[in-house]
């Protein structure tokens, strides 16, 4: 590091979507702010990555509230805004092919016609979830009670008895639902009413939006810099030390390196009262999932008959799902999996070459089946990479009986398990959606009880209440203004 970035006002842990949101708020208002990224990009898992003249997505291939996300990219100071185009859903699966991200009344009627025996259930039920979708609208935090709580499920078998509509409306699939009510009343707004989008820059050109509007208000930028500890000093932030031992101090730490690393890791074992250690441990992550991206040697049909870029199969939506990290006895198959097939080059071909394209296959999978492969000395075993090149070959097979000439068109593959979101993506677990969707309550954890700590990303709140994206940029421009509400003490 260069001798001037030995000391900064606000030092920023890591450039994801909330490190690079207060970073360049910050930057903008004139504060000496240091960002520090160990990887030699920027976005997280946000970002992309690019092979053989195809560039795929690393995490997110869509976000909800566009309009919000252009307000912070505004408020950071961005120079140009993406434009938006809605994203839709459609589920294939037995006994049903239709486009769920629609509005609700619509897809309502659809399933009406489609089961005229659950007809009353099915009204009562979309009636509940339109009044409380338009109480709980992003960025409100009404009473729990206006919400209700418990599980989805159980919510839903109030009212529906087929076990696919159930799972429809208490999973938005066919997955066995594990969502609180609350949680999944956000996840219907995002979905079939504010709706999911896509930017023309692609989700991965938004974190490099910020990059520019941070760097163009002369923040600081260090890639290929890893923090080692965050230093405290008498309930104190002081600064942090880099793995090359060098010390930069400043009075204020904001971290948006994992929330699980941050507290286990990066700070020493008795800077944080054991009450709010124990709050957090007492919480979970969300899961992780298998990817497989898939850059092909010709578009494959049938955009015609279905022109949505997201397609969610399954081959079973009736009995009892087997998951196939459940039985690794047996080859997989996917036969109980639901299979999120997304195009993205229908939003944008340049992502491909010229008659090419590019697919992204996501199911999703368990840390605990990939544990075993991770090695001591070097970060895998050497069977991991044949186990999991067999996993993306049968899930292209899965994902063939719905794109019949998908295994002839693939020129390459890469697969990404949640090892990969661990080690690559710096996940906890290999978690890519922030906590458990159990919590039913919403509570702020940005502010660690120690002075001029801040911790921002997927899991500085108790659920992804923006969801993913605008929650991890919520939470960067919040501690922002936090910071700027107060005087700066000097280093």
């Amino acid at each position: 590091m260069s001798q001037n970035a030995q000391s900064a006002e606000v030092i920023v842990i890591g450039a994801g979507m909330g490190g690079l949101a207060c970073a360049a708020r910050l930057a903008r208002a004139g504060v000496n702010t240091l960002l520090l990224e160990q990887d030699r990009r920027v976005g997280g898992t946000a970002g992309g990555f690019f092979r053989s003249g195809f560039s795929f997505p690393t995490g997110p291939v869509g976000v909800t509230g566009p309009d919000y996300i252009d307000s912070v990219l505004k408020d950071c100071g961005a120079r140009e805004l993406p434009e938006w185009a809605r994203s839709h859903f459609r589920l294939v699966t037995e006994g049903l092919n239709l486009v769920i991200s629609q509005p609700l009344e619509h897809l309502a009627s659809e399933l009406i016609r489609l089961f005229p025996a659950e007809a009353r259930g099915i009204e009562l039920l979309t009636e509940g979830l339109l009044k409380s979708v338009r109480t709980l609208r992003v960025g409100q935090t009404p009473e729990a009670e206006i919400l209700g709580g418990g599980s989805a499920e159980a919510h839903v078998r109030k009212f529906l008895r087929d076990e696919r509509l159930v799972r429809l409306f208490a999973s938005q699939g066919t997955e066995s639902p594990s969502s609180s009510w609350p949680v999944m009343i956000r996840m219907w707004d995002f979905l079939s009413e504010s709706g999911i989008w896509y930017p023309s820059c692609g989700v991965h050109g938004l974190p490099l939006v910020l990059k520019e509007a941070f760097r163009g208000h002369g923040g600081r930028l260090v890639t290929g810099q890893r923090v080692q500890q965050i230093l405290i000093n008498h309930g104190r932030v002081q600064g942090v030390l880099v793995t090359d031992g060098e010390l930069v101090t400043a009075p204020i730490v904001v971290s948006n390196a994992d929330y699980l690393k941050t507290i286990d890791e990066l700070l020493p074992p008795d800077g944080l009262p054991k009450a709010f250690r124990g709050n957090i441990g007492r919480r979970s992550l969300s899961g992780t999932v298998l990817s497989v991206s898939l850059g092909l040697n010709r578009p494959v049909p049938p955009i015609g008959e279905w022109p949505e870029p997201n397609l969610l199969y399954s081959s079973k939506t009736s009995g009892k799902h087997e998951p196939w990290f459940e039985r690794l006895d047996q080859p997989p198959t996917f036969d109980s999996d639901e299979v999120w097939i997304h195009r993205p080059s229908v939003h944008d071909p340049g992502l491909a070459p010229p008659g090419k394209e590019v697919v992204v296959l996501r199911v999703n999978a368990s840390y605990e089946t990939f544990e075993r492969f991770r090695g001591r000395k070097r970060a895998h075993t050497g069977d991991y990479y044949p186990f999991k090149k067999e996993l993306g070959e049968r899930l292209v097979a899965r994902a063939s009986d719905l794109l019949p000439e998908l295994g002839d068109a693939v020129e390459y593959m890469d697969v990404a398990t949640p090892l990969t979101f661990e080690f690559w993506g710096h996940r906890t677990r290999g978690s890519v959606a922030g906590w458990a969707w159990t919590d039913t309550s919403l509570e702020d954890l940005s502010a660690p009880p120690v002075e001029g700590l801040f911790i921002v990303g997927l899991c500085s709140y108790s659920q992804l209440f923006r969801g993913g994206m605008g929650t991890s940029l919520h939470s960067g421009l919040q501690v922002a203004s936090r910071i700027l509400s107060k005087r700066l003490p000097q280093p």
